[in-house]
């Protein structure tokens, strides 16, 4: 069952599991997120390749700042100003903001699923897919997540011994080499 906004804000002020919070964010079947402060992008001509691992970070860099300016077609990686704390029987997923998607900015390619209990902020794959920059700044509401209760899972993502992401932060970039061997 997805949760609306009583139960959001319930789940938020006696379990925690989105931290900062501000009542205002709170929408009639979801909660808006913010943009941290925190972007990584890629740099060069390089190629990427997936079973590399330090080709998954080589041409990779980062910076803290308010603001940022998203090139044309460009793609960077974000955090959320949220962390969540999600507990066994709740995942969420990542969403868009309507107004954003009409001036040609995703918020994320396909990683819009927040496992139950998952810890950590959320990593943002924000591209511009407009013909003119998009300058966003830290503290806007960026997108938009859902809640929904489940069954208890017999393992959350914290207790996986594989959870690449688990505590991530700062725009945490791709971690895909764990996965193959």
């Amino acid at each position: 069952m997805k949760l609306v906004d009583s139960q959001i804000r319930e789940e938020i002020l006696n379990h925690h599991i989105v931290e900062p919070y501000e009542d205002n964010l709170i929408q009639p079947a979801s909660l808006d997120v913010r943009l941290g402060r925190f972007f990584r992008w890629y740099t060069g001509t390089g190629m990427i390749d997936v079973k590399d691992e330090k080709s998954l970070t080589k041409e990779l860099i980062g910076e803290e700042t308010a603001e940022f300016i998203l090139s044309p077609g460009a793609f960077c990686l974000a955090e959320t100003r949220e962390k969540f704390n999600l507990p066994k029987n709740i995942y969420a997923e990542l969403h868009g903001k309507s107004s954003l998607a009409r001036l040609g900015l995703s918020i994320h390619q396909t990683g819009g699923l927040i496992d139950n209990g998952f810890s950590g902020t959320i990593t943002l794959e924000l591209k511009n897919e407009n013909n003119t920059p998009i300058k966003i700044y830290a503290g806007m509401t960026i997108g938009q997540v859902t809640f929904e209760y489940t069954q208890e899972c017999v393992v959350g993502y914290n207790e996986k011994k594989d959870a690449k992401y688990q505590g991530q932060k700062d725009a945490e970039p791709s971690r895909y080499k764990l996965d193959i061997s």
